[in-house]
């Protein structure tokens, strides 16, 4: 498997409205092809990372534009754009 980790920075006075973006969210993850798990964690400052497993790294390049997707549709939260790192290998280790 293939992951990537991206750190990002929302305004802490409107992570409720962020949040509230959630299920259109879920959606088009569930939509991508070849993506096996995704979480997203947040501080109440709006530091936070959102984590994305792929069955390989071909799977993961081919979801770059959903995933542009995704970030486009709550850009209006974030202070920064979203850092991405790519690891080679990711490994289920619970569950």
């Amino acid at each position: 498997m293939y992951g990537r980790v991206t750190h990002f920075k929302s305004d802490p006075n409107r992570i409720d409205e962020m949040t509230g973006h959630l299920p259109a969210i879920r959606d088009k993850l569930a939509a991508i092809e070849g993506g096996v798990a995704n979480w997203a964690m947040w501080n109440p400052d709006g530091t936070g990372i959102a984590v994305a497993i792929y069955v390989d790294e071909t799977a993961a390049d081919a979801a770059v534009p959903q995933i542009q997707d995704v970030w486009a549709g709550i850009a209006e939260f974030l202070l920064a754009p979203p850092e991405i790192v790519s690891y080679g290998h990711a490994e289920k280790m619970r569950g």
